[in-house]
């Protein structure tokens, strides 16, 4: 090839590549403009290893407060409201480790197992803090509610250990 085709053919890969990335900033922006709060997304997995922790992280709790959470390509209308609404039309589906309740493209209630050992009781009580509720069971099994402007996550321990997170559902008071 001579030198002005090869230079040619570098220009233009070059440009595509600029416009490729132009686009995607652009296309970052606009959804970061629209969703209000914090948002986290999460898929695969969540009980194998230490895949459970980010139930720790302050971005995900941040998204749970402003009911953004988004699990395997389902948004989680974490509100009691839609649960009441839509519990008996919701489609309880398994993806991955996970059962989802499925209601059209989104979904109401998530239930996600954490495996043992991957989140302590102690830390999940040192992040959250104290439960709006709790229930103490035998032999170790205790389960913790906790309202984050008015959107419910259930911890569910055993023997000292988280075993699954639920998102969505009823809200508990006693």
């Amino acid at each position: 090839m001579s030198k002005a085709v090869k230079m040619l053919f570098t220009v233009c890969v070059a440009l595509v590549a600029f416009a490729g990335a132009a686009g995607v900033a652009e296309a970052s922006e606009d959804t970061s403009q629209q969703s209000e709060g914090a948002y986290y997304y999460y898929n695969g997995y969540t009980g194998y290893g230490d895949d459970g922790e980010f139930v720790l992280d302050q971005t995900f709790i941040n998204a749970i407060a402003s009911n953004n959470f988004k699990l395997n390509g389902y948004q989680i209308d974490m509100t009691e409201e839609a649960f009441l609404e839509h519990r008996d039309e919701a489609t309880v589906t398994a993806v991955y480790d996970q059962h989802i309740h499925v209601v059209g493209e989104g979904a109401v209630f998530a239930d996600m197992p954490i495996n043992p050992g991957a989140v302590t009781e102690a830390e999940v009580l040192d992040v959250y803090g104290d439960p709006a509720h709790s229930n103490y069971g035998e032999q170790g099994d205790n389960t913790h509610y906790y309202q984050l402007k008015g959107m419910q996550i259930t911890f569910n321990v055993n023997d000292g250990y988280v075993t699954s997170v639920s998102v969505g559902g009823t809200h508990v008071t006693e």
